[in-house]
C-alpha cells in the first residue's frame, strides 16, 4: 500500500552534537511506536549522511523492523559523495542536500521533512491518521523545547507525558501582525522554520525540494 505519509530524516553517526546518538533513537521510537499506534501507512526514511568509513552506518545502530503499517528505509551517502560538494571540509552536514535526497526517493503521498531531535504530539498523530491533509498546502508547526532529560523514558508514551512538565521555551511567529519585507506577500514564518515542513510530494517534487547552495 502506498504510505500516507513519509517522515525524512537525517543524521550521521559520529554523535555530532550534544548525546545526539541517544536523542536520535529516542526520536525513532517514537515514530515507530506512534505511526503504529495509530495505524499510519507510513514511512521513516533516515538518511545517513558523511558518516565517516570507520564508524558504524545507522542501519546498523537503529535496526527497527518494518510493520504493517510502517516501512523503515535507510539511505547511506558516503563521505566520496559528499566531498563532491564545495566547502565539504568546512560542512561536514548538508542540511538541505539530505532532506532533497529523502525527498526525492519518497513514496508518501505527504512527506514530512524534520529533525532527528524533533518529537511530535499525540494529536499530531491524530490529525495524520485523520488523513485530513491538503494537497498544495505547506504545513508549518511553532517547536516546543523541552528539556533533553525526558529522551531517557524508554516508553514513547511516557516520553510524550514528560515533554509537558519539561518546557525550556517556546518558537512563535515573532513577525505575526509586521509588515512583510517581500511586500505583498504575508509575514513568513522564519522562527525555527526547518524543524517542521509538511508537504504533499508531488509539490514538494515540482519545487525541486530544498534550495540547495552548494555545487
Amino acid at each position: 500500500m502506498t504510505p500516507y505519509i513519509s517522515v525524512v530524516l537525517y543524521s550521521r553517526n559520529d554523535d555530532h552534537g550534544c548525546n545526539l546518538a541517544k536523542r536520535t533513537d529516542a526520536v525513532i521510537r517514537s515514530y515507530h511506536h506512534f505511526l503504529n499506534r495509530y495505524r499510519i501507512y507510513s514511512e521513516i526514511i533516515l538518511v545517513d549522511y558523511n558518516t565517516p568509513g570507520e564508524d558504524s552506518k545507522l542501519a546498523d545502530v537503529f535496526a527497527y523492523e518494518s510493520t504493517e503499517y510502517v516501512s523503515v528505509r535507510h539511505i547511506i551517502v558516503p563521505p566520496a559523495v559528499h566531498k563532491r560538494f564545495e566547502h565539504h571540509d568546512k560542512l561536514n552536514m548538508n542540511n538541505m542536500l539530505a532532506r532533497n535526497l529523502g525527498i526525492r526517493r519518497a513514496k508518501g503521498e505527504f512527506v514530512l521533512s524534520t529533525c532527528i531531535d524533533v518529537l511530535l504530539s499525540a494529536e499530531l498523530y491524530q490529525r495524520l491518521a485523520d488523513k485530513s491533509l491538503e494537497k498544495n498546502v505547506l504545513y508549518r508547526i511553532d517547536r516546543t523545547d523541552v528539556n533533553r532529560s525526558v529522551v531517557a523514558a524508554k516508553d514513547p508514551e511516557k516520553m510524550l507525558d514528560m515533554c509537558v512538565d519539561n518546557i525550556v521555551d517556546w518558537h512563535f511567529n515573532t513577525l505575526e501582525g509586521k509588515p512583510s519585507y517581500l511586500g505583498s506577500l504575508p509575514a513568513l514564518h522564519t522562527n525555527q522554520a526547518g524543524d517542521f515542513i509538511l508537504l504533499d510530494r508531488e509539490s514538494f517534487i515540482r519545487l525541486h525540494g530544498f534550495l540547495n547552495w552548494s555545487r
